[in-house]
């Protein structure tokens, strides 16, 4: 690909968040820092594959790093491997275990923490970018963190109660608490890119 990737695993959390880190040369320097959120029903190998591959390559080209991450019940932090990220969402709920978007919300601030005291990025260059449900997260990130300063919402998730997969629970309180667009009221003054598709709302 001429990448250079490398795996790395933020352990300050439980489950330690596994990331791939693609690094503009192979030695190591601070800069500019782009955090990538992967769709919901895929893993942190996302863009560096296939039509996404573009994408990684861009990022390395402008000499930025690039951190593609694993959120908590996603990807390979999925409590069942067996199962697809949708139904250990729905199985977190069944048992009311834990808040999912809580626990992002937790490994989103444990990425930026990682990326400072690493000297991996400075505080003013940090933005995030996602895909579809990824990037509902970015526009969490972009909320909530205050150390992460823009980001591209690529397809986004607007209205979880919206997905076919997630109506069962389409009037539970926790959904409605953390539909995105609550979140962007929020988000002004930072810079957005919204990417959307034709049929998109």
């Amino acid at each position: 690909m001429g990448l250079h990737v490398y795996p790395v695993s933020i352990q300050s959390v439980h489950p330690p968040i596994r990331c791939l880190w693609s690094r503009p040369s192979p030695e190591f320097r601070t800069g500019p820092t782009v955090i990538y959120f992967h769709g919901l029903n895929s893993n942190r190998n996302q863009i560096f594959q296939e039509t996404y591959l573009p994408l990684a390559e861009a990022i390395q080209a402008l000499h930025y790093n690039l951190f593609a991450v694993e959120l908590r019940h996603h990807g390979e932090r999925r409590t069942n491997k067996e199962s697809t990220a949708v139904q250990n969402w729905l199985a977190e709920f069944a048992k009311n275990a834990s808040n999912p978007f809580a626990d992002a919300l937790t490994d989103i601030h444990a990425i930026v923490d990682f990326l400072l005291e690493k000297k991996i990025a400075t505080p003013d260059r940090i933005a995030v970018t996602g895909l579809s449900w990824g990037a509902m997260h970015a526009l969490y990130a972009l909320t909530a963190e205050p150390r992460i300063h823009t980001g591209a919402a690529l397809l986004p998730v607007c209205q979880i109660r919206s997905l076919i997969e997630l109506k069962p629970l389409a009037h539970h309180p926790l959904l409605q608490q953390y539909e995105p667009l609550h979140y962007i009221k929020g988000l002004a003054p930072k810079p957005l890119l919204f990417v959307t598709a034709q049929n998109d709302t």
